[in-house]
């Protein structure tokens, strides 16, 4: 075959790739454009949400803080218009809210102030219900075609800001969706915001380089009163599209252009070269390298290079990993050093500033007493725990190995347990008494302790019905420590983290629960050094199940 047939045999295979690379540059373009619609919708689903929730959030925070006040309580008891007008009805003004109502439980309104709209509006006997077991309500509705947000909260004494006493009366405040707000949203969000009563939606899927994304608003019956829709312009779908146009153009005129000169240059000694550099760098398999290295001295360098940079790559993601985990750790050990170990200090000056009072009476000051022992005691086991991990991660904790009777670790572990069950009104269980009398463990009789200790703690602290309990089982080979409650449990998502350093299944600073999430750590840290394995079984809601194998 003569050169100049090749040649152009050569051209139209190019031409013919150059075909297919421009419908696959379509295909791939159109896919692009379904990809910047999806994370457009994927954002402004977001967007939506945490507007929705910022709003909501605001209430919240408002009524949440309103709703634990002494004053509050001494109002519904005895009701008092002048002081309402001075102390309630400034709510409004300061939040820019549009109503609000103090019900007693006898669902008689003591004090209300609102805007026109709201003034027929009436809470149903069976919404004050669901608000008394609930603690808060929030819902939406429409009103003279307008929406508004409605928020209520039981109302307790200052101290009882997490309002496990029964409620002394209802509170609730309103904020319409006004043209303002809806402006306010619109410039943040960048987008457009309509509301829509009813279960229609508004329908735009029609319009070129828009999206949407419709919020459903219900009622306190979970009724759905209408729906909140976020539309979005995407202008960057027309611009993909020039873009796209332009490509295809510059694409044939370039392989046009370039065919000769591509001619030349593909040979076998670029080529081959070339596609073993591309599958070297793309799959980082240096074994290709010496075959590189074979081709001319040029690529010879250039596998010098790729050797070096795989080399550097695997050290830097190494590093990272290093550098990523330890400021993990730093940043969980400061937040939660911060939390538990100012809180019980903050216990414990005040209490003493206190106690130092005068005028404060016995049964104060004894409840003063009460609370410096109990910070103090929460103190002395958080640094207890950090020491203990500490000793843990250093390979320093030391190991006392000796026989002891179980009856010396069990019985203390029983009748602290039981009283701290009592104490809570939960039940306390144990099986100690089915086990042979006089039987003899051989391990760290402390270290097995502080397992249990945190086991048992975790319980008591996570449970506030039900009971606890520690059961004890002789295997033939084995013993067995079961710790079992029936409390909060853990979700399904935490549970490759449970025993991982400061992981807690809510480490907010305004969790429900105390704890430096150091004490699962600390037990399997314990166990893997006596020669124990400990595991656990949990479902949220239904409580958890602690297993400690120990051989014999």
């Amino acid at each position: 075959m003569g050169t100049q047939r090749k040649i152009l045999l050569a051209m139209i295979a190019l031409m013919l790739i150059a075909f297919i690379v421009s419908i696959v540059a379509i295909r791939i373009n159109k896919k692009r454009e379904n990809l910047i619609i999806e994370l457009s919708q994927e954002a402004l689903e977001i967007t939506r949400n945490e507007v929705v929730k910022d709003q909501e959030s605001k209430l919240y925070r408002i009524i949440y803080d309103y709703t634990y006040w002494d004053d509050f309580v001494n109002f519904i008891q005895n009701p008092d218009e002048e002081w309402a007008e001075e102390n309630i009805s400034t709510i409004l003004s300061s939040f820019g809210l549009n109503g609000l109502w103090m019900i007693d439980l006898n669902q008689k309104v003591l004090y209300s102030n609102f805007v026109n709209q709201l003034g027929s509006y009436v809470f149903e006997k069976d919404l004050l219900s669901d608000l008394h077991e609930k603690r808060f309500v929030n819902f939406y509705d429409f009103i003279n075609d307008e929406l508004f947000l409605f928020y209520g909260a039981t109302i307790h004494p200052t101290s009882d800001a997490d309002r496990l006493t029964d409620p002394f009366g209802y509170f609730f405040l309103v904020k319409k969706w006004d043209e303002e707000l809806i402006d306010n949203i619109q410039k943040i969000s960048d987008c457009e915001l309509f509301f829509m009563s009813g279960i229609d939606t508004l329908n735009l899927s029609n319009i070129n380089n828009t999206i949407q994304s419709s919020k459903a608003l219900y009622n306190w019956k979970d009724e759905q009163v209408g729906s909140l829709i976020f539309i979005r312009t995407l202008p960057l779908l027309n611009l993909n599209k020039q873009i796209s146009n332009q490509m295809q153009l510059f694409i044939s005129s370039s392989v046009l252009g370039m065919i000769l000169i591509i001619i030349l240059l593909l040979n076998r000694l670029v080529s081959r070269p070339l596609k073993l550099v591309g599958e070297i760098i793309e799959k980082e398999d240096v074994t290709k390298i010496d075959r590189l290295k074979q081709s001319s001295s040029d690529f010879a360098r250039i596998g010098n290079l790729i050797e070096k940079f795989v080399d550097q790559k695997k050290e830097l993601e190494y590093t990272m990993h290093l550098a990523q985990a330890s400021d993990r750790l730093k940043t969980a050990f400061l937040n939660n050093i911060s939390h538990e170990v100012r809180t019980p200090l903050n216990g414990i000056v005040g209490a003493t500033l206190l106690i130092s009072d005068p005028s404060i009476s016995l049964p104060e000051r004894e409840e003063l007493s009460e609370l410096i022992q109990i910070s103090t005691e929460r103190l002395l086991r958080t640094i207890t725990e950090y020491m203990d991990i500490s000793l843990l991660n250093s390979d320093s904790m030391p190991i006392f190995i000796s026989d002891f009777k179980m009856s010396e670790l069990i019985k203390p572990l029983n009748e602290e347990y039981a009283k701290a069950c009592c104490l809570k009104n939960i039940a306390y269980k144990n099986n100690f008494d089915a086990l042979p009398v006089g039987f003899i463990l051989r391990t760290d009789k402390n270290l097995l302790g502080k397992v249990l200790q945190h086991m048992l703690e975790n319980a008591v602290k996570f449970t506030s019905e039900g009971s606890v309990s520690l059961l004890i089982y002789k295997k033939p080979q084995s013993i067995e420590f079961n710790v079992v409650d029936t409390g909060v449990g853990i979700e399904k998502k935490f549970h490759s983290q449970i025993f991982v350093h400061f992981e807690q299944e809510d480490s907010s600073n305004m969790r429900q629960y105390d704890g430096s999430g150091l004490g699962l750590a600390i037990s399997k840290k314990i166990c893997d050094l006596i020669g124990a394995e400990i595991s656990f079984d949990s479902e949220k809601g239904k409580g958890c199940s602690f297993k400690i194998v120990l051989p014999l």
